[in-house]
């Protein structure tokens, strides 16, 4: 059970690559409430062939209501079509998006 002050109504998530490095930030889009709370967000990471990469998941313990995570592919590993799979604990809504 939690009380916050607000609802979450979504979890945005921008999702970059430089060179190598990937770069996910996350974001729970709050409804019209006032202050912010700390959220964890649980992100699973999957290879492009479709299997989840423990390696790379993980949870993002984010600074009110945004927090971000970044790591750097091996030189063996396809740069594309990965897909990140977000979930904010608080709410439960479940937000994924695909490294292009």
């Amino acid at each position: 059970f939690a009380l916050m002050p607000y609802k979450v109504e979504a979890v945005k998530l921008d999702l970059k690559s430089d060179a190598r490095r990937v770069t996910l930030n996350i974001e729970a889009v709050k409804s019209s409430g006032s202050g912010s709370c700390d959220h964890t967000f649980r992100v699973k990471v999957y290879s492009p062939d479709g299997k989840e990469n423990k390696s790379f998941s993980q949870m993002v313990f984010a600074d009110k209501n945004q927090g971000s995570m970044s790591f750097v592919l091996p030189l063996n590993l396809p740069e594309k079509n990965w897909k990140f799979e977000v979930t904010d604990i608080i709410s439960g809504i479940t937000e994924s998006a695909v490294l292009k």
